[in-house]
This record gives structure tokens, sequence and C-alpha cells, in this order.
């Protein structure tokens, strides 16, 4: 028997699995073996030498785990069985009257039950008793079944996607040359584990009963000495954090535990009482809150039933440490002059940072350019020469101190290109121009966002270059190089925390080959949040060569914000690419020598977090989507660009330098005088946004009352 905090588990009482004992004998394998959808684990549950069942990913059914009879070659139903032939319980032994789908008989969804259900064969059904009902007929009796979903499709048991399920899945073994058909019962104990980015499928234990006819209870297992198949294992925290440590161990009668600790190497151990910061003392599972420098100790838990005790081994060793930092840490930066900059650690601890902010050593203070110097996140409002160093954070608790790893600022200065100068009068919170030949980082120039290279990248690709038609670029611009062979180098980058539905991203990009599901520019994180361009796997054929069509999706909205624009790139050939979502619509773009494509999408978009990885050539769904070709000159705008910005981005890229509109500030009186020669009046309280609309004529007049307020005047 196997209990597991925050799972799917009832717990039964060690009378009701003593009450099928009386029946017959049991045969108990423990097995913990942890399947990825690429493996399996077949077990042979009456120990007659062949192996009677199977625990897999099906790859032909959506990847959905499942558990089916095998036959005397190993290999998944259909076969050739061998006698006796193996059954699994399915959603129609739980309920006779089910409607099955006659298309889909042998995929019925396998229901997840708790310990101490007991499987039976008679032809009735109660909330905690199983049948197998006649095993002779098509509705009953499986041969295999689905964990998460039946041949209709709906989810059934509770096996729900994206949790971490354990539960019981019922078992027989039927004998029909014999007249009535001669059944054994029997169960396997699964955990299902969808919280990992690739599902976990474990099987845990499973159990026999040797007496025909006879019923079992899940849990059931033979009466023997307590034994531990998982030890407690070593943990190392940081004062103020809570500690969970777990034992696995069977035994019937079930066993009871007593966690005991002890000095460090010592061999001597005390009882842990349930008291104060200690809990579940007398459980598989012990709980340490708040802990301090004197819980560091060994730790061991004695297990014991009628037969005798065993004691865990070696013991577990708990090391505290004063202070601790974790992810995000501060990463090294290259921001242009003149904008902000962020550095975040974040405290393991709990502790409150008593010294502060370093620049090269020196402890730094609020003001200035400066806020947050004594907080986790310090703010630097404008980056100049004099915040060019290294930074680094000192994070103190009660019971010790730590320092982050440094983290270097740097200044970015502009080529000087015409593209470069639009993309920042556009208002871009992010800028990933790729231009670097070496290292490990992609620069984000305006927001510090920095990027990281792929094991494999490819870099120093000519990009879109003045030599190659597009004056509005240096002729030593580049690109990053993405290969769909190679899934180890695209960029990943860290979060925006854009937190909006007016956004807009824009790539060049140079498509070569076939795209697939590529991603261009994507972000997939915990929820609904999946957020991107991309190319759609249904191929358009355009000048005898198949292209992707591109697309776009917003928080998992596969309905109407999983959407195929219809307009592709051309290979071998520079374009435009942008992606323009407002609260009502998005629009997809295409520029390129050949002309404009666009196409515009009505949907109502909720606000994204983009607090996840964001991704730079791959779709980070349903496997690595990489991209085929190359991307530059990435950019994030917290805003939604119209037609003629986005048009405007690609004219600058052909050396057209698009003349903004004229805008100045003066004072009247205790009010301040706003004129602009043409276009539309944004407003903001902070310079990278967000921008709203401000509906008035030129000139505006506004009295101040707040700290700071900012315009700009856009086409």
């Amino acid at each position: 028997m196997r209990t597991k905090t925050n799972k799917t588990i009832l717990v039964a009482s060690s009378s009701i699995l003593a009450a099928g004992m009386a029946k017959g004998a049991v045969t108990y394998h423990y097995v913990n073996q942890s399947l990825d959808p690429t493996a399996n684990y077949q077990f042979d549950l009456n120990d007659d030498g062949t192996n009677d069942f199977k625990v897999f990913f099906d790859n032909n059914n959506s990847v959905k785990p499942c558990v089916v009879g095998s036959n005397s070659s190993n290999n998944a139903y259909p076969g050739t069985f061998p006698n006796p032939i193996p059954m699994v319980f399915n959603e129609e032994n739980m309920n006779p009257g089910y409607p099955a789908n006659p298309a889909s008989n042998d995929y019925n969804g396998v229901p997840v039950v708790p310990i101490g259900t007991t499987v039976t064969g008679q032809f009735t059904v109660d909330t905690n008793t199983l049948t197998i009902g006649d095993l002779g007929g098509d509705q009953h009796g499986k041969n295999e079944g689905y964990l998460n979903q039946n041949g209709e499709t709906t989810v059934v048991g509770q096996w729900p996607a994206g949790q971490d399920t354990i539960g019981y899945v019922a078992l027989a073994l039927v004998d029909t040359n014999s007249t009535p058909a001669i059944t054994n019962y029997g169960w396997v104990q699964l955990e299902l584990d969808y919280t990992q980015p690739t599902a976990k499928l474990t099987v845990i234990d499973y159990a026999y009963e040797d007496v025909a006819g006879a019923s079992i209870v899940t849990g059931q297992i033979p009466p023997s000495a307590p034994v531990i198949n998982v030890s407690p294992t070593n943990q190392t925290v940081v004062a103020g954090s809570t500690v969970i440590m777990n034992v696995i161990a069977s035994g019937n009668p079930s066993p009871t535990f007593q966690w005991m600790a002890g000095a460090v190497g010592s061999g001597n151990y005390t009882n842990v009482p349930n008291a104060g910061d200690f809990y579940g003392a007398n459980t598989p599972t012990l709980t340490i809150s708040n802990v301090v420098p004197a819980n560091q100790l060994d730790y061991v838990v004695s297990v014991s039933n009628s037969f005798s005790s065993i004691t865990s081994s070696p013991p577990a060793t708990l090391t505290v440490l004063g202070a601790g930092l974790t992810g995000p840490v501060p990463g090294q930066q290259v921001i242009y002059s003149g904008y902000p900059a962020q550095f975040t650690v974040t405290d393991l601890g709990g502790g409150a940072i008593t010294n502060n902010w370093q620049l090269n050593g020196a402890n730094l203070a609020n003001g200035g350019v400066y806020s947050g110097a004594t907080t986790t996140n310090l703010m630097i409002s404008s980056v100049s020469p004099a915040t060019v160093g290294n930074y680094q954070a000192i994070v103190s608790t009660a019971y010790g101190a730590v320092t982050s790893s440094v983290a270097p600022l740097d200044i970015a200065y502009p080529d000087g290109s015409i593209y470069e100068s639009a993309v920042r009068a556009d208002g871009a919170m992010d800028y990933y121009r790729l231009n670097e030949t070496s290292g490990t980082n992609a620069w984000d120039f305006i927001g510090g966002k920095t990027g990281i290279y792929g094991a494999d990248a490819t870099l120093g690709q000519a990009g879109p270059t003045s030599d190659a038609g597009f004056p509005g670029f240096v002729s030593t611009n580049y690109a990053a190089t993405f290969n769909q062979l190679d899934k180890m180098n695209f960029i990943s980058v860290l979060p925006w925390n854009l937190n909006t539905n007016t956004v807009t991203m824009t790539a060049w990009i140079y498509p070569q080959f076939n795209q697939g599901n590529a991603g261009i520019v994507f972000t997939a994180g915990a929820g609904n949040m999946v957020c991107g361009i991309r190319y759609d796997a249904t191929y358009l054929n355009t000048n005898g060569i198949n292209d992707g069509d591109i697309g776009y999706s917003w928080n998992s909205d596969f309905g109407n914000g999983n959407w195929d624009s219809g307009i592709t790139a051309p290979h071998d050939q520079w374009s435009l690419v942008a992606l323009a979502v407002s609260p009502t619509d998005a629009t997809l773009y295409i520029i390129n020598a050949n002309g404009v494509q666009f196409s515009t999408h009505v949907n109502n978009h909720d606000p994204a977090a983009f607090n996840a990885t964001e991704y730079i050539g791959t779709y980070p769904l349903e496997g690595t989507n990489t991209f085929n070709g190359f991307i530059d000159e990435v950019a994030i705008f917290k805003s939604t660009l119209s037609s003629n910005q986005v048009y405007g981005l690609y004219q600058s890229a052909l050396g057209q330098s698009v003349v903004p509109p004229a805008l100045s500030i003066a004072p009247a009186g205790t009010s301040v005088q706003v004129r602009w020669t043409g276009g539309v009046l944004l407003q903001a309280t902070n310079l990278l946004g967000p921008w709203v609309t401000n509906t008035a004529t030129s000139p505006y007049t506004v009295t101040p009352t707040s700290p700071q307020l900012f315009f700009r005047a856009e086409q």
C-alpha cells in the first residue's frame, strides 16, 4: 500500500484489507516502475510464467495511457490470449447499462477506484463493489481500457488531464475452457502524472487472488512482515522552509510508523513527537514546518506490525542552510541607454534583504535612478554609463546570509539603421536583434529579458541587409539559424510579464523547407496561457511549393483563438511577419517584395499574462516543432500597432524613413499644453506603457495630477 500527499487516493483501514484474506491466498508484487510515453511495463499477474497485462502509452490513440491484456508473445491485444484470458474492468463494468459505442467497444475508459474496493464476480453493483458481469458477452470484460477517455471521447473515472492521480484498476483472469467460466480477480495500482512536461505513468504494485471466484480487495496483500519499499532521502533546505519526508512501506497487517531523529552521524535516535512544528510522526509522511538549524539531524522511521519491525537505513540527513536564493537569479543585461532595467532575486527562506543590492561591491541606496535597493527587485529607471557594472544582492535572515550571483549590466549602442530607429519609435517593450555571432545570450536591448540560444545554435547568418536590398539595415545585420531536424537550436527567453490583450509581435523570417507546426514567436505557460505566431501543419500549395500558412494562438482558446490566416510566406525570401492583437480582433501580416498580405480574425481576447518562458523559433506544444530557416529582428509591443505602423516598419527596412508627427509640450500657467501635427495622441504614466488613446484634438491642455505623464503622437 502506498500513500502520497496531494494525490487522488483514499486510505482504507487494515480491517477492510484483512477482511478479504479469509477467502483465499493472495500473490503480491511491489514494482514502483515509472514509464515515459515511449516505454511499457508487462507483468505476470498469476505467476504462471506468462505475462498477462501490459501498461503503456498508446501512440495510435492520442498518446493515452492504457492497460491491456497481453498474449503469450508479450504483445498487446488483439492477439491469441493464453488461458486464462486477461480482462480489464472498465466503465461498462461499473455501469452495466452503459450504452456503449458499437464502433469502439474495446476503448472503454478505465475507472480509478480507491483502496479497499471489493473486486467481485457477482452481478450486483454498489458504491464500493465492482462487478465483471457476463464475461462472455461483448459489453463486459474488455481486454483493454484507456485511463482517461472512453470510446466516446469523454473523460471517465478520476484520471483527469493536467493532474497527478493515484488509484487502482481492477483486473480478472478468465478460463473460458470451463463451464461456467472460472474467474480469478486482481488489481494493479497506478500513478498517472500529467503535471510534468512529459507525462509519466508509474506501476506501483499489483496482486492476485489465487482462489477462483473469491473476491479481492484493492490494496490487499498477503500476511507478511513489514517491508520498506522506498526509504526517506537526504534533503537540503533553507531555514524557514517546510520539509516533507516520505517512506513507502508494505505489510499485512498494515504497519504502524514512528519517525525518529538524532545528531548527524551519531546512530542514536529518539522518537519525534507530534508537537510544535512536527506533524505526522506516526504516519508515512513526516512534515516539519518553519525549519530551523536545530532541525539539522539524521531521520529514520520504524515500521512495525504483529510480525516484526524494521527501521529505514541509511538515515535521511536534513541539512538546513541559513539563507538561500532561487530563480530567477539576476541575469546579465545589455540595454539601450535611457531605457529602464530590472534585477530580481527570490529568497528561499522568506527573509528580508537587510543589506543592499550592490554595484561593483558597493551598497546601493534608493534615490536617483535606483529604487527597491533593499527589496528583491531592483529598478533602474534609466540606463547610462554611470549604471554600468556588476550587480548582486545579499539576502539575510536570522540564521545567516547569502550573496547572489553577479549580474553584469552594459549598454547597447544603436547601429544607426533606420529600421532600428523605427522599432524604438513605435514603443517596443522587448527587442531581440539576434546580431550575436558568438556566446549563448540573445540580448533584449529594450526590456532586458535576455534569451538563451540552444546548445546547437548557429549564429552569424546574414539577415536582411543593405547589400540584399534592404538599405534600412546595416550591411553587417545578422540573423539566427533554425533547423527542424535539430531540436536544440531554438531560443528560450525570460517571461515578458505583459498581462495584456493589446500586443504586437513582429519578426523577419526566411523560411526554408516545409514548416509543419513550427513556431515563430511563442509562449506556453500554466493553464490557458498559450500565445504566439506559428505555422499550421495544413499545407498550402504556393508556386509548386508546400508552405504552411501562418496562424496564431491566444490563451489556448482552440475554438476561436487558434486561427489560421490562410496567408503564407514564400521560401528563400525575407518577409516581415506581424501579429497585432486587440481586445476584439487580431490581424496577421506578411510583407515582402511580392507585396502585402494580411488577414483579420474577429474574436474576443482575454488578457494574457506572458509570465512563462517565451520561445523564438519553436512551437513548444505537441513536442518541439522547430522553425526551418532564419529569424531576425524580433520585437514585442504592448500595444496594437496599426496597419500603417506595421507597413511603416517594412518601409523603414527599405530605407524610407517614416516621419513621425511632431509633438511639443509647453507650460500654460499651472497647466501644460500639448500640440501635435497629426495622427492620434497617446498617453501613459510610464515610458514603457501601457499607452492609451487620448481623444483630444490639438492643442490639448491638461493640469498635472500625478508625478509623471508621457505623451506621444502616432500615425
